[in-house]
């Protein structure tokens, strides 16, 4: 399992399963953890939870166009994208991949987040 599928399938995990979002906030599993372009999905989760509100694909659009308007979005995707509709369009299609991928088991979820701290702390030390 690449660095790359184990940050999509976690993310599929929390997405479809989000009684874990806390569990992986609470093992310390951050944006940072994460490839650029997943990051700003990241974010929306870790919000979503704070307000007690459920994860959904127009929620998270909801969220990418409030991070274009007050920069954030820029920040967290190293994106140039200043349009509100093109940097939502990006996201629902990421989103989409991502909440619909098939390979995922649920009981792989402690594995999965394992790779991906792996991931990270292999990144950093390079």
């Amino acid at each position: 399992m690449t660095d790359h599928d184990a940050q999509q399938k976690l993310l599929s995990i929390v997405i479809s399963n989000q009684d874990f979002v806390s569990q992986m906030l609470a093992a310390d599993i951050s944006p940072e953890h994460f490839d650029v372009k997943y990051r700003t999905i990241v974010h929306g989760l870790e919000e979503a939870h704070q307000a007690s509100s459920k994860f959904t694909e127009d929620y998270y659009i909801d969220f990418v166009a409030r991070s274009v308007a007050n920069g954030n979005y820029k920040k967290w995707s190293s994106s140039e994208v200043s349009s509100t509709k093109i940097a939502s369009l990006n996201e629902k299609s990421l989103y989409n991949i991502i909440a619909n991928l098939e390979v995922v088991d649920v009981n792989d979820f402690n594995l999965i987040m394992r790779k991906v701290r792996e991931g990270y702390i292999k990144q950093k030390s390079i």
